[in-house]
């Protein structure tokens, strides 16, 4: 079981304050070529306002199309921008894990590649960073009928099975370093959860404020099949399980 343990470390947060930028913007990008450039440029312009020190990480999932070298043509465009690599594709769970393991900031925020939400509204979490945890609810959301569907079935299931009073836990969503200090096992959609869970555990402050979405204009969405709806549910009762009895 330990093998399956990832340990995300705040040790960066014991380093001198002026070392450290103030948030870090974090991006897990798979085959997303068209949508980067300009969802790093408006992040770039948003975080310089936010704070004096500032770093935007993407993690290339194991891209079939030409994500990383347009990831390193950025990186000659824009100073705060920083690019990891997976060897094989690990998916959004996965690539989160190492993306928040390897942040820096004080803040960590959890942004798509996808470009269907506007860079502008990482002010809003922002905003509300008295609370540890600030998670953006899409309202309304501009996905198929069908991913609307699954995605309500999720956030139903998280409320009832997790009793945490949320409605889009898999949207975007700034974490204090605090929240992320600690071991999380999932590699899934389950990873939010669980680390909205062990943060409300510990008596850490979360909220959902509203926030715009926008159609997607290119590339591929992941699919909702049955396939993937069960996957799902399997590793949210298994995560339930081992959470509360902390196997």
């Amino acid at each position: 079981m330990a093998e399956n343990v990832n340990t995300i470390s705040a040790d960066c947060a014991e380093l001198a304050d002026e070392t450290l930028p103030v948030i870090s913007v974090v991006i897990p990008a798979f085959n997303e070529e068209w949508t980067l450039h300009e969802v790093i440029r408006g992040l770039d312009e948003v975080c310089a306002k936010l704070a004096s020190a500032y770093e935007i990480v993407v993690c290339d999932d194991g891209s079939s199309d030409n994500t990383l070298p347009v990831l390193r043509y950025l990186q000659t465009q824009y100073p705060y921008l920083r690019v990891l690599t997976n060897a094989k594709n690990l998916g959004v769970g996965g690539s989160l894990q190492r993306l928040y393991r390897e942040s820096r900031g004080h803040w960590v925020a959890f942004w798509p590649a996808d470009n269907q939400i506007a860079a502008s509204e990482l002010v809003k979490l922002w905003q509300a960073r008295e609370y540890n945890i600030v998670i953006g609810r899409r309202i309304p959301r501009c996905d198929s009928i069908w991913r609307r569907l699954a995605s309500g079935g999720f956030n139903w299931l998280v409320r009832v099975m997790w009793q945490l009073r949320v409605y889009d836990v898999d949207s975007v969503v700034l974490y204090s370093r605090t929240a992320l200090k600690g071991e999380f096992r999932s590699r899934d959609l389950c990873l939010p959860v669980e680390i909205l869970y062990k943060a409300h555990r510990k008596g850490l402050s979360y909220t959902e404020v509203h926030i715009g979405h926008l159609p997607r204009r290119s590339g591929k969405a992941a699919g909702c099949n049955p396939r993937t709806a069960v996957r799902t549910l399997l590793h949210m009762c298994a995560a339930r399980i081992l959470n509360t009895w902390n196997i």
